[in-house]
C-alpha cells in the first residue's frame, strides 16, 4: 500500500465515485488494491458504531439483566424476522412452521457462522425490496429511542417465561383450544392410519403424531 495517506484517500474517493456511477471497469487493479482496506475499515467502523448504539439503547431501556438474556433476545429476533418474512408476498404461517420443523431437526450450528448466514440472507432479501440494511437499521434505532417508555411498559406486561411479547387474551386462548380440540376430534378416526403410514416412511416414530397433538393442546392451555 502507498506510503502517502492523502494520496491513498484520494484514490479511495476516486474508486467510490466510480463504483457509485457503475464505472468500476475504469478502475485499475492497483487502485482497487489501495482502496479496499480503507473501504473495509470504514464499513467495519460503521457497523461497530451501530452495534454499540444498540447496546446503549438496550441498557437504557431494559438494564443489564434483560439485555444479556440470550433466550429472550432469541425470541425477539425470531419475532422481528417473522414480521419481515410476513411482508413477502406468499409467505404464510405454514411455510414458517415447515421451516421450524426443518431447522430444529438438524444439528445446532455455530453462532459466528449463523450470524454470517443471517446477514447474507438479509442482504439478499433487502435487495429484492431495494432497501438498504444500514439505512433501515439506523432509522429503526432512532425510532426506538423515542419509544423507551412504551417499550418498557410492554416489557413489564410480558408474561414471565413466555416467548410471546404480550399476554395471550383469555378469550382468544379459549377459542384456539376449542378449535384444536375440534380438529383433533375430526382427525381421531384417522390417527391409526396416519401413524402407520408415517412410521413406514421414516417420518415419525409410532405415536409421535398423537404425542405432538397432546403437547400442543397442553401448551395452548398454559
Amino acid at each position: 500500500m502507498t506510503d502517502e495517506p492523502n494520496r491513498a484517500m484520494e484514490i479511495t474517493e476516486e474508486v467510490l465515485q466510480a463504483l457509485s456511477g457503475d464505472l468500476s471497469g475504469s478502475i485499475s487493479t492497483t487502485k482497487l488494491g489501495i482502496a479496499q482496506p480503507i473501504i473495509e475499515a470504514a464499513l467495519a467502523e460503521r457497523d461497530a458504531e451501530f452495534q454499540t448504539g444498540v447496546g446503549k439503547w438496550m441498557d437504557a431501556c431494559f438494564g443489564a439483566e434483560i439485555s444479556e438474556d440470550q433466550l429472550e433476545r432469541g425470541d425477539r429476533f425470531i419475532e422481528e424476522a417473522l414480521e419481515l418474512a410476513q411482508t413477502v408476498p406468499g409467505f404464510n404461517a405454514a411455510r414458517a412452521h415447515a421451516l421450524v420443523d426443518y431447522v430444529f431437526g438438524r444439528p445446532v450450528g455455530e453462532p459466528l457462522q449463523e450470524v454470517g448466514g443471517v446477514m447474507v440472507t438479509l442482504a439478499a432479501l433487502c435487495n429484492t425490496f431495494d432497501l438498504s440494511i444500514a439505512d433501515s437499521a439506523q432509522t429503526e434505532l432512532a425510532r426506538v429511542w423515542t419509544k423507551v417508555d412504551a417499550i418498557r411498559a410492554k416489557q413489564a406486561a410480558k408474561p414471565t417465561g413466555s416467548a410471546l411479547p404480550i399476554a395471550y387474551p383469555a378469550s382468544e386462548q379459549a377459542d384456539r383450544i376449542r378449535q384444536l380440540e375440534e380438529a383433533l376430534a375430526a382427525l381421531e378416526p384417522f390417527f391409526d392410519a396416519i401413524i402407520c403410514f408415517a412410521s413406514t416412511q421414516g417420518a415419525y416414530e409410532p405415536n409421535r403424531i398423537a404425542a405432538k397433538a397432546r403437547a400442543l393442546l397442553k401448551h395452548e392451555g398454559n
